[in-house]
């Protein structure tokens, strides 16, 4: 089973760092890296940074997925545990 890496982005400040940590992170380790963000319809987001930080991940060879549901934790975790993420 190939593994993969997560990270999860809160659609604020910081999220091209983040996507850049993900990458070197999965690199390291020689696996396919996935950037996330869950949208809950509660919280206010900064579309341009996110949209933004997903095409530098697409960009640097990363996947992107847009999330839906009521609660972050439950989505990532979901999300993780069907895609064999480590």
């Amino acid at each position: 089973i190939r593994r993969r890496v997560l990270a999860a982005l809160d659609g604020h400040a910081h999220a091209d760092y983040l996507v850049r940590v993900a990458r070197r992170f999965a690199e390291q380790r020689h696996a396919p890296w996935t950037i996330a963000y869950v949208d809950t319809g509660s919280r206010r987001t900064d579309r341009e940074s996110l949209g933004a930080a997903f095409q530098l991940a697409k960009r640097l060879g990363g996947e992107t997925v847009i999330l839906r549901g009521t609660s972050v934790a439950d989505e990532i975790l979901n999300y993780a545990s069907h895609h064999a993420v480590s």
